[in-house]
Formats: structure tokens, sequence, C-alpha cells
């Protein structure tokens, strides 16, 4: 009788024992399922964030080379170059003649310029004072080398220089070029585009995204002229963030799904304005009505390498909806081979 209780307990006591065995062990490929999934997730979202920095990169490099040749071709001459030594030597009225002779050399080539998104061509006397710009040829005289960087810079160490850089009518991504006169410094010369145009290119080439841009409010009110501040608008989503109005109503019309409305939406209960505060690039996944949208930040650096704002892409993902169900049926499949097993 004893031998035949053993006989009898024996397979229920092996069973349960294989039974936690494959519990445990669908619970620890459960947990690698997982792991790798939000690796695969973090890979997703980082190379994303990678590849829509290397547009906006590829679009100003472009940009660059575009800007070297209005410099040589129209600013790296004798009559300009001669004259802008005459203006740094001139007293105010001389100043104001040589100026006016700029304005009629170039004002041609300069609305050429902006039929190619150029948003400014301004010129700068050796001690970093306006000499003239050309968006705004009535207001000069100004000295630069306190809010902006990079003429600081260029008056400093006479080299070009390029970045983004807020001023006190516009901001702008800024190449700026220093100019000589019988190897003497006599100023500098810049050539900007707005972000508008980074916008307008890349919601052209790239379809799928939606691009907005937005600036850090402590060095809009910073530097921005009180009677330019009508330029920008208070963002409602992001705390001290600030949209630049002409840049904004690009976006708007550019978009194919986030109006001002559906933004709002989307960003709500969120933690948006908590990660704004840490100045780097981020991305998160949201899911919306069954549908998986990819929104982007990468931070603007200043001249200096400072954090002055965001450009910023949502998108439709269908990729990371792949990655996850690939994961989830899976964990599925793994959760049906041990309950079969048992």
């Amino acid at each position: 009788m004893n031998i035949n209780k053993r006989v009898v307990k024996h397979p229920y006591r092996t069973f349960g024992i294989i039974s936690t065995f494959l519990v445990i062990l669908g619970i620890f490929i459960g947990i690698l399922i997982y792991r790798e999934n939000k690796k695969q997730q973090e890979l997703y979202l980082e190379s994303e964030l990678k590849s829509f920095s290397s547009k906006m990169n590829s679009i100003l490099a472009t940009y660059e080379v575009f800007s070297k040749y209005i410099f040589e071709e129209s600013v790296n001459k004798e009559e300009v170059l001669s004259l802008m030594n005459r203006a740094n030597s001139g007293n105010e009225e001389e100043k104001n003649i040589e100026r006016k002779k700029l304005y009629e050399i170039l004002k041609n080539n300069y609305r050429n310029i902006t039929r190619y998104n150029f948003r400014q061509l301004h010129f700068h006397l050796a001690n970093g004072d306006s000499f003239i710009r050309f968006h705004s040829p009535k207001k000069f005289g100004d000295n630069l080398t306190s809010d902006r960087e990079g003429i600081k810079i260029v008056v400093e160490e006479k080299k070009f220089i390029k970045g983004f850089e807020e001023g006190n009518f516009f901001n702008g991504y800024r190449f700026i070029y220093p100019i000589f006169y019988e190897n003497n410094y006599i100023g500098s010369v810049e050539v900007s585009i707005s972000m508008a145009t980074l916008i307008e290119i890349i919601t052209d080439l790239y379809k799928e995204l939606d691009v907005f841009f937005i600036m850090d409010g402590n060095i809009v009110e910073k530097i921005v002229f009180d009677d330019m501040m009508g330029n920008y608008e208070k963002s409602e989503i992001f705390q001290n963030y600030y949209f630049d109005k002409e840049v904004k109503e690009v976006s708007l019309r550019n978009t194919k799904v986030f109006n001002n409305k559906k933004l709002k939406e989307f960003f709500q209960d969120t933690d948006i304005n908590e990660r704004l505060k840490n100045n780097e690039n981020f991305s998160f996944i949201k899911k919306i009505d069954n549908e998986y949208y990819l929104a982007q930040f990468i931070s603007i650096k200043n001249i200096c390498n400072n954090h002055v704002a965001y450009m910023m892409s949502i998108s439709k993902t269908n990729q990371y909806k792949d990655i996850f169900s690939k994961y989830l049926l899976i964990f599925f499949l793994i959760i049906l081979i041990v309950l079969i097993s048992i």
C-alpha cells in the first residue's frame, strides 16, 4: 500500500515541477522579449532623431555654399570694398553718402537673393556698428557686439563664422564673412536664412513631416528690439517659448496633420515642458485614435553652442507600430507554447 501511494503521487509532483519550470521559463523569456522590444524602440527613436538632424544639416550646408557665392560675386568686389573702407574713416555725413551708394549698388542683388529664401544682407563696420540692413535700411548705427556673439567673434578674430543667432529684428541661420581692403580689416557682412526656409524645404522634400520652430523666451526678450516684438508670439503649449510669427505661418501652411488646435491636443497630458528644460535632443511616441505619432525635438545651438531654440517635427509612424506588434506577437506565442506544454 505504501509503495502504491508513492507511485500515484509521483506524476502529480512531476507535473507541478515541470509546470513551475515552464511558467518561470515563460516569464523569463517574456522579460527578455520586453527588454528587446524596448531596446528596438529606443534604437528606432535614436535613428529617426539622427535622420531628422541630418536632413537639416544637409540643407544648411547647401545654403552655406550659396552664401559664399553671394559673398564672392556681390560683396568681395573693389567697388564695395573701397566704399566700406571710406565709410570706416568717414564722419556721419560721409557714412550716410556711402550707405546710400552701397544700397544702390546692391539693392537688385538683395532682391534676387530673397527669391532664394535668404532673409538678410547686413553690413557692419570694423567696430561692429550696423552699417546697413538691406531688410530695414533706415535702422543703422547700433553696435552689435554686445547682443550678437557672432559679430563680436568676427570683430575680434576676423574669421568667417556661421550658426543660428537671434537678432534685434529677426532670428536666422547666419553666414558672417569678414571684409578686408588692402589687407586691412574693414568690417563684415552677413547673409542669413530664416528658419522658415529650412521648414519649407524639409516639408517639401519629406512630406510625412510637420515641422515647427520655437525659441527660448529669455533670448527673444533680451535681444529683440521692443518695437520688433510684434514679430513674435508666446506659445500656449510650450512654457517660456516663442513662435516667430512668419516661421509659424510657414509651418501651418505646410502641415498635413497638426494645425494649432491639434498641436495642443497632442501635447496635453505629456511632460513636454519638463523635457524642454533639459535643452537637449529628445523624441517620444504618442498613440492617438489607434495611430502612433513620433514627436522629435532637435536643440538648436547658437554660435557659442548654447541652446536657444528647438526645431520640432511630428509624423505618423508605422515602423514603431510594426516593432511593437512583432514583439507582442512573439510574447503571445511564447505564452501559448507554455500553456500547451503544461
